[in-house]
């Protein structure tokens, strides 16, 4: 999926390498749960786009703008989670 964040399109992907970074980020801190999705969304951003250098403040502020982008960023992880279990499904069978 690709979003775009002040004119300029970003790829918006589930991987682990999202998933290690958050864990990493967010091992010390204490995160409320929406938080912790902004968190993940952000570190999803982070290593999918070698050009995406805006600060966790920054993010925030936008996301606060522009509301359609987190409910993009829920549907590209209904569709991972969703093709996850899918898969595990199919080779339980």
């Amino acid at each position: 999926m690709t979003i775009q964040i002040n004119d300029k399109d970003y790829i918006l992907d589930y991987s682990f390498r999202a998933q290690f970074l958050f864990e990493r980020v967010s091992k010390d801190k204490e995160c409320t749960a929406s938080e912790s999705s902004c968190l993940f969304f952000y570190c999803c951003l982070l290593t999918k786009n070698k050009g995406f250098n805006m600060e966790w403040a920054d993010f925030i502020d936008y996301l606060d703008s522009h509301h359609e982008l987190y409910a993009k960023f829920n549907d590209m992880m209904s569709e991972a989670l969703d093709f996850d279990k899918k898969k595990a499904e199919t080779t339980d069978s």
